[in-house]
């Protein structure tokens, strides 16, 4: 079958990351995607059939996304320390989360919400980026750039306390009547997600884990 000519597929999947903030994946209505879209209906069907596949594509493109954004942080980092390239990876993370938090905050509800897709997605691809990750502590530890504490108490503390104020910012405004929001935006950004306050946080961090006194 000849595909006909156009940019429908990309225009859907463009909407549909616009919509979930708002609906979530769970709630996404491909009706509602299409007339966002302004692709017809059928259209939608002759590039991804159903639901399903549609939203594993989002899925995968969002999350290659992030992963090429890490994978690039670190390469970019070259010869660097391993310090020095864990914290470009923290970085890129973080700045990853505060370009999507809206998108994010909707799938997190999902995943709590036990939606088998996102679930079975994480499951499948986020050991990827996890492993990337405790390589580069161990990395960090072995030359003695970081301090050996066990994996399951340093990653929280890195990588929570680099993105989770982010995410914070977002709930606060959520929650806060709409005319009263830009001023806690001007007042809390350069606190929580500029990034001045990611690095300083990140920064600090690495500070504070670093190699204990009189440890090389």
């Amino acid at each position: 079958m000849t595909r006909p000519a156009g940019d429908a597929d990309r225009r859907l999947i463009q909407a549909a990351l616009a919509l979930i903030p708002e609906t979530g994946l769970s709630e996404l209505s491909v009706r509602r995607v299409a007339a966002r879209a302004k692709v017809n209906l059928g259209m939608f069907h002759y590039h991804f059939g159903t639901k399903q596949k549609f939203s594993r594509r989002l899925l995968e493109e969002l999350y290659e996304t992030f992963f090429i954004r890490l994978t690039g942080a670190v390469e970019h980092a070259g010869g660097a320390s391993p310090r020095d390239r864990l914290r470009g990876a923290i970085l890129a993370a973080a700045r990853f989360v505060r370009e999507h938090r809206p998108l994010l905050l909707a799938l997190v509800r999902d995943l709590l919400a036990g939606n088998e897709e996102v679930i079975a997605f994480a499951r499948a691809n986020f050991p990827r980026h996890i492993v990337l990750l405790v390589r580069l502590v161990r990395d960090a530890q072995r030359a003695g750039q970081l301090r050996r504490m066990p994996l399951p108490k340093i990653l929280p503390l890195l990588f929570v306390n680099a993105f989770g104020p982010i995410m914070a910012e977002s709930v606060i405004l959520r929650i806060l009547p709409a005319g009263f929001r830009e001023l806690p935006r001007h007042l809390l950004g350069p606190f929580l997600s500029s990034d001045g306050a990611i690095e300083e946080r990140v920064d600090f961090m690495l500070a504070a884990l670093g190699p204990e006194r009189g440890n090389p």
